[in-house]
């Protein structure tokens, strides 16, 4: 009797050691089918973000200086939000390379008057001002994080192109100044210019996938600098056709840049590439 409890306690302790075992390694249990699960999830998924990019302060660049000497009153575009998509591809543990689209659009309309002080007529031109300009910037770079866990941070770098489109319209609504006149288009068309980024984030992921795969990993924050800068001659018709214009600028090119410093808030859902 002694004997046959000694090997029945040997065999409990042995099952016990082996389903430990089984455990830590990932391997499914009758008593845990799950454990499988857990260990099959990468260390490192890829990831698709949708975000939106708010840009506080946009309109940085040449363009108003110049818009302002012939009298205009906007000096700077409204905030702007600008959605966005980018993909995320793990190369290393600490390197993904990033691929990212988004959408700006702003417009303004500005109402004011400009006076002759030449002659001594003193007359004055009552002008409305149309703006508009989009652009659809596509980047690629780097992205770098030194440590990977539930909050991670990291930094990255991205270049790339911007399909671009301006449209500015003048009107001239009352004039008393007999030689004055403004063409009523001054830049119409599309292009494609340079975009940079340089930002850094955090991804925050939820607790509930700290072990499974789930589609939804959690969501993200990030501080940017952000380049589109929309080059173009916007002043060449105003020095070509425009007669009586105060304060018409000695340049025709202006640079407007729709970036400027951001923040982005989203969501990251994750995967794995088979």
């Amino acid at each position: 009797m002694p004997l046959v409890r000694l090997a029945a306690i040997a065999m409990v302790t042995l099952c016990g050691t082996f389903t430990a075992t089984a455990q830590i390694n990932g391997d499914a249990t009758p008593d845990r089918p799950d454990t499988l699960v857990a260990a099959a999830v990468p260390l490192d998924p890829d990831l698709i973000s949708f975000g939106l990019q708010f840009v506080p302060t946009p309109g940085s660049g040449s363009f108003f200086d110049r818009y302002t000497g012939l009298g205009g009153n906007v000096k700077r575009l409204d905030a702007l939000t600008i959605p966005g998509v980018t993909m995320r591809l793990s190369t290393t543990q600490s390197l993904r390379v990033v691929i990212s689209g988004g959408y700006a659009s702003t417009t303004f309309t500005d109402i004011y008057s400009v006076r002759d002080t030449v002659s001594a007529q003193h007359g004055f031109a009552s002008i409305v001002e149309d703006f508009s300009a989009s652009a659809v910037p596509v980047l690629a770079g780097l992205e770098y994080s030194p440590v990977r866990t539930q909050f991670t941070t990291y930094a990255g770098v991205m270049a790339g192109l911007s399909y671009n489109n301006a449209e500015w319209q003048t009107t001239v609504r009352e004039q008393t100044i007999g030689n004055f006149y403004r063409p009523g288009l001054n830049v119409h068309g599309q292009w494609f210019g340079p975009a940079f980024r340089l930002y850094v984030g955090s991804d925050l992921r939820f607790d509930r996938n700290e072990g499974t795969m789930g589609a939804v990993r959690g969501i993200f924050m990030e501080g940017s600098y952000f380049l589109v800068p929309l080059a173009r001659d916007y002043f060449a018709a105003i020095r070509n056709q425009g007669r009586g214009s105060v304060g018409a600028p000695s340049e025709s090119s202006g640079a407007l840049n729709l970036g400027g410093l951001t923040f982005t808030f989203g969501i990251n859902l994750q995967f794995v590439r088979r």
